[in-house]
């Protein structure tokens, strides 16, 4: 496993260049690499590319080895939280799948829209498994179709290729539901993925609030 030095303890998910001590020379961009610290003992584990702003972004601070498979772990897990401790498909079928960090796969950020899968890659590392991590997200979400957005500056400043990976399919729009109300979403012209699912509950309260009434949209 390739390792990378850690001269500055941190538990923050994103260690900065100059917290950065050597890099073991098998430790390619986009590799899954053992954090070592100052005194040569196991810190934890990250996703290593030298060119990035961030040049490490720590996953795990288990003592126990990971391998790949943490990643498929995490992606059930998260579609576990959502489906089956949220209970979000009760209510809308379209919400926030993946969250970066928060859900351990830093570089990836869904959203589910019906069946298509929203997808923002930040990172290089994200990038070069989204071809293995998206059967797993379609079957864990059940999405089939997916739109993949990369911007240019972040995709040259880490080194992510123009070509190659997973290519978006031929989708402009989705129709979706959310509390019994029908909308359609423009990939083309949306902020990011697309359409600010976490407001749910904020527009439900405001359709309540506002029923009956005229109002005045100030914001759109």
């Amino acid at each position: 496993m390739p390792t990378v030095q850690i001269k500055n303890i941190t538990f923050h998910p994103s260690i900065w260049p100059k917290m950065i001590g050597e890099a073991s020379r098998d430790a390619r961009p986009g590799d899954l690499v053992e954090g070592i610290g100052k005194e040569g003992t196991r810190f934890g584990w990250g996703l290593w590319n030298p060119k990035s702003r961030m040049p490490l972004r720590v996953v795990s601070h288990s003592l126990e080895e990971i391998d790949e498979s943490f990643f498929e772990q995490a992606i059930r897990r998260a579609a576990g939280l959502r489906r089956e401790i949220m209970r979000l498909d009760e209510e809308t079928d379209s919400y926030r799948a993946i969250h970066g960090d928060a859900d351990f796969l830093p570089g990836l950020v869904a959203d589910k829209f019906a069946d298509v899968l929203s997808v923002e890659i930040t990172n290089l590392a994200a990038w070069q498994r989204l071809p293995r991590w998206l059967p797993l997200l379609h079957e864990c979400f059940d999405t089939k179709r997916v739109v993949v957005g990369i911007d240019e500056d972040l995709a040259r400043v880490e080194g992510i290729p123009r070509s190659g990976g997973v290519e978006s399919d031929n989708l402009r729009t989705v129709k979706i539901r959310e509390h019994g109300i029908r909308y359609e979403v423009d990939f083309s012209s949306g902020h990011k993925t697309g359409f600010f699912c976490d407001q749910r509950d904020n527009r439900r309260k405001f359709g309540a609030l506002a029923k009956g009434r005229p109002v005045l949209d100030l914001c759109c």
